[in-house]
């Protein structure tokens, strides 16, 4: 699963999920410190077009989901920050109800 985290304007995924996505969306790969000299590697998309980039990825049988942060508790100077799923997509049909449907 692909997580993607709302930062500003952007849905950003970090690390393994960020060389993925810039493979298969065809977007710039970089990275941001994160202490020393240190990096992580970091691909992102605008809030406004992720729709399209979910789509790629689900094309190419990836699953992928999005999360939100608590901005109230980030505005107040927590290190840690609480994020919440807001969303999972994926190629599998979603069935409720009994397994016979």
């Amino acid at each position: 699963m692909i997580l993607f985290f709302r930062l500003g304007d952007f849905y950003e995924t970090f690390d393994e999920d960020a060389k993925l996505v810039a493979s298969v969306c065809d977007i710039v790969l970089t990275s941001r410190p994160v202490g020393g000299d240190e990096r992580v590697p970091l691909a992102g998309v605008p809030y406004h077009a992720v729709e399209g980039y979910v789509a790629k990825l689900v094309q190419c049988w990836l699953q992928g989901g999005n999360s939100r942060t608590d901005w109230q508790r980030a505005a107040s100077g927590e290190k840690v920050v609480p994020r919440y799923v807001r969303r999972v997509v994926t190629l599998a049909p979603c069935r409720t109800g009994s397994p016979s449907g």
